[in-house]
């Protein structure tokens, strides 16, 4: 079989995903880990440590259910 071949010049932009899958994607990817970081840090008091890096774990504990459900609807978009 002959196959064509395809040039693409240095100028030519591909565009994987388009503009709103990247933002759901960055999205998704910060509230995960603001999710996971102070949820371990619930969990696990040894690591308390990490309420810290938001502030004060007051903050922390509102946060964590505010990304969680910002990261459901990243899932679902």
């Amino acid at each position: 079989k002959i196959m064509s071949k395809i040039e693409i010049s240095n100028d030519t932009r591909v565009i994987r995903h388009r503009t709103p899958a990247r933002i759901s994607h960055w999205m998704l990817v910060i509230c995960f880990f603001m999710t996971m970081f102070t949820g371990v840090a619930f969990f696990f008091p040894d690591f308390a440590w990490l309420t810290e890096i938001l502030g004060t774990p007051q903050i922390a504990r509102a946060i964590h259910p505010f990304t969680g459900i910002l990261m459901f609807f990243a899932f679902i978009y």
